[in-house]
């Protein structure tokens, strides 16, 4: 078992007892947060779900009580290796699967602030898609030239995480040599 140690400023150590209960979820109660009922240290597993948690500290001395509320949240994972991806004007495009940990989740696409024209009536009207399952995100043909900013978002239990994406449209060049004959 992997932990990680939670430890808040300094108790006047006289004797007194430190409990911790659930207050929303069920990890306490799961044995996935510990608190040391000497120190006030707690202790986080690894294995937490993602999710909204919130737990009530209480420390008591001599029949006299102080508690406090601790609210935890923990976040998925989300990254695209790589997260900027290039292609020619007219050439379709997909991006690589995303990592992210834990499963289950959706994804959505969202337009970034940016300076560029397009940029809004690309996702608005769903020129660019993404596949709420997979994160894998579609570039169809004729996506006009530019450099573009997406917000690709991950939830899951009513957490969400957020990454940024981006998209650099190049102009494709072509154009024929002809040689004339001399003779």
């Amino acid at each position: 078992r992997t932990n990680i140690t939670y430890s808040s400023s300094p108790v006047s150590i006289l004797g007194g007892n430190f409990t911790i209960t659930d207050l929303i979820g069920n990890l306490v109660n799961a044995n996935y947060v510990l608190i040391d009922s000497n120190t006030g240290i707690i202790q986080f597993s690894r294995l937490i779900p993602v999710g909204k948690y919130s737990f009530s500290i209480v420390y008591t001395y001599s029949e006299v009580q102080n508690s406090t509320i601790f609210n935890l949240t923990i976040l998925p994972n989300l990254y695209y290796n790589p997260n900027t991806i290039s292609t020619y004007y007219n050439s379709p495009l997909s991006s690589a699967i995303p990592y992210y940990n834990q499963k289950y989740g959706t994804f959505s696409i969202q337009d970034a602030i940016g300076n560029n024209l397009y940029q809004n009536y690309l996702v608005q009207s769903n020129f660019i898609s993404i596949d709420p399952y997979t994160g894998i995100i579609n570039f169809p043909r004729a996506i006009p030239v530019g450099n573009y900013q997406f917000i690709i978002s991950y939830t899951l239990n009513g957490v969400t995480n957020s990454t940024g994406y981006f998209l650099t449209v190049i102009p494709l060049l072509t154009y024929t040599i002809n040689f004339k004959s001399l003779n």
